[in-house]
C-alpha cells in the first residue's frame, strides 16, 4: 500500500497548525526590516505557504517535519526572500522587482 494513501489531509492540517506559531514568529523576525506593513504580511504569508507545501511533501515521504520546525521555517523564509513563491517565482530581470533591485 502506498504511504500517501495512509495520510489524511485533516491530520496533516492539524499537525501543521501546532507548529504554525513558530513558523510565523520566525517569518516575522526575518522580515522585520520591511517597512511597508502590507508587504511584510504578504512575505509572512508566502513563507507560511511554502512551509506548508514542504510540510506536506515531507509527510508524503514519510518524514515528520515537526521534529525540525526551525530548519523548515528558516529554509522557507530564505526561499521567500530570494523570490520563490508558492506559485512560481518573481522575475529576476524585472526593473520593479525587489529581487532585481537587490541584485
Amino acid at each position: 500500500m502506498n504511504a500517501v494513501a495512509n495520510i489524511r489531509p485533516d491530520s496533516l492540517h492539524t499537525a501543521f497548525l501546532l507548529i504554525l506559531p513558530r513558523i510565523e514568529q520566525h517569518a516575522q523576525i526575518v522580515h522585520r526590516a520591511t517597512k511597508c506593513p502590507d508587504q511584510r504580511q504578504d512575505q509572512i504569508a508566502e513563507t507560511v505557504a511554502l512551509a506548508y507545501q514542504w510540510f506536506v511533501r515531507l509527510a508524503h515521504r514519510g518524514k515528520d517535519a515537526s521534529q525540525f520546525v526551525s530548519a523548515l521555517a528558516t529554509y522557507a523564509a530564505r526561499a521567500e526572500r530570494s523570490g520563490r513563491r508558492l506559485c512560481g517565482q518573481k522575475r529576476a530581470k524585472d526593473v520593479l522587482s525587489p529581487r532585481a533591485q537587490r541584485q
